[in-house]
């Protein structure tokens, strides 16, 4: 996250400091999205500060929504984690 306001940019990166542990609002978005297919770029830029395409991670995770929902359906596999 980039802003003009000097406090929020300190918290911002105190926080990815701290991304490493639970708790930290990074350490939480990153463990949220890690496991989602493609995601990877998006935890390279929020790491790095970089800007993110939110056209591209809000289809990402539309596509993982649909994908566990597709997954909750199919009888018999209702144990397996995304």
């Amino acid at each position: 996250m980039t802003t003009n306001n000097a406090l929020l940019s300190n918290v911002n990166e105190a926080d990815l400091k701290l991304a490493h542990r639970k708790g930290s609002w990074t350490f939480d978005v990153l463990s949220a999205i890690h496991k989602i297919p493609g995601a990877n770029v998006h935890i390279f830029a929020i790491m790095s500060r970089s800007k993110i395409n939110m056209s591209d991670f809000e289809t990402l995770l539309h596509a993982c929504i649909h994908l566990k929902k597709e997954y909750k359906k199919r009888p018999g596999v209702h144990g397996v984690r995304m």
